[in-house]
């Protein structure tokens, strides 16, 4: 005698809520680089009046893709990270991805 089970529904129900649980990932991912890209315009330096606040206002979140990536295109924002300038502590990049992914 041979039993058959038909577990179509409960693969069903599975795959719905594995979709689910990617939209709320992708969604926590995007909250988490806006406040990431928040808290790094908290901390370049705001400089000459020239250039005042470039750096600060370069941050921005590329939602495009699989997962968000955060950029800054100003070309010495690396420098800033590095420790160029006495008004940002080295490696604020590195602190501003801690604070919310710890």
């Amino acid at each position: 005698m041979r039993i058959t089970i038909d577990v179509s529904d409960i693969t069903f129900s599975l795959d719905e809520e594995l979709e689910e649980n990617e939209q709320l990932a992708k969604d926590e991912a995007l909250k988490t680089a806006h406040n990431i890209v928040k808290e790094l315009k908290k901390e370049p330096p705001v400089g000459t009046p020239r250039k005042n606040g470039i750096a600060r206002n370069g941050w921005d979140v590329d939602e495009n893709g699989d997962a968000p990536v955060i950029f800054n295109n100003v070309e010495y924002i690396n420098a800033l990270n590095n420790g160029h300038s006495k008004q940002s502590p080295a490696g604020f990049v590195e602190a501003a991805i801690d604070k919310f992914t710890k």
